[in-house]
């Protein structure tokens, strides 16, 4: 009897645990943005640093763009390149990514809008750092 309350206990324990760490905050991701040219049409984003599970694949294969869209797309998961890094790591995070602009910007600020909105979505572990130009965020990763 007294083995199977210690039992008991232990198992009631590690449920704890694993609510706490399944409820613990995501890492934090950054991205650097900035516009991709003097004619803007487009804008540039990649990590600010590297992340768990990054670098798991040593065999790197570029990703298809159509299996990036059924991902991106999923009915069931957030739509923002964030949570792609999250779940596939070893597969998005290298990436370097492009937000097509129709036309050059005329508020910057509406860009840094659509760059948040991309990259992070509503995910609160997730920030831009929108540089302007990206001739920018090349100096900002060598200054890493």
């Amino acid at each position: 009897m007294l083995r199977r309350a210690v039992l008991s206990l232990v198992l009631c324990g590690a449920m704890r645990a694993g609510i706490a760490l399944a409820d613990a905050p995501p890492q934090l991701i950054e991205w650097i943005c900035g516009l991709e040219s003097s004619q803007a049409e487009a804008i540039r984003c990649q990590l600010q640093q590297a992340v768990p599970g990054q670098f798991a694949d040593a065999t790197y294969e570029r990703v298809d763009a159509r299996q990036i869209r059924r991902e991106f797309l999923r009915p069931d998961a957030a739509r923002n390149v964030t949570r792609l890094v999250r779940e596939a790591p070893e597969r998005y995070a290298d990436e370097i990514w492009w937000i097509p602009l129709h036309r050059a910007p005329t508020d910057l600020a509406l860009v840094q809008e659509l760059a948040r909105s991309v990259m992070c979505g509503s995910d609160r572990a997730c920030r831009v750092l929108f540089v302007g130009a990206v001739g920018r965020v090349a100096t900002l990763h060598r200054q890493r």
